[in-house]
């Protein structure tokens, strides 16, 4: 539940933030949930949003993988680390 909130509480605090400063591009680095709020703010405001280091994977992740292909998806450029990473978002589909 903590972590729910925390999402919640990070989606009111970055829209202010990315209204006042209205940057062309947003970068997000990392797959991990708390970049979630980001792309949801990015995606709902038409900002486009450029993800770095996707495809990345977790080692014993369970919601962290969910959230690594969402925020995959959202992104408008893909940036990754490794040819692995680059063929794991092949087969996401992106």
């Amino acid at each position: 539940m903590t972590s729910a909130k925390s999402l919640g509480v990070g989606i009111i605090g970055i829209t202010g933030a990315l209204h006042d400063y209205a940057p062309n591009v947003k970068f997000v680095a990392g797959d991990r949930n708390k970049m979630l709020a980001f792309n949801v703010i990015a995606a709902n405001m038409n900002m486009p949003l450029a993800h770095i280091h996707g495809g990345d994977q977790t080692v014993g992740a369970i919601i962290e993988k969910q959230i690594q292909h969402t925020l995959t998806t959202y992104a408008d450029l893909l940036f990754t680390a490794s040819v692995i990473s680059a063929e794991r978002i092949r087969k996401f589909g992106e």
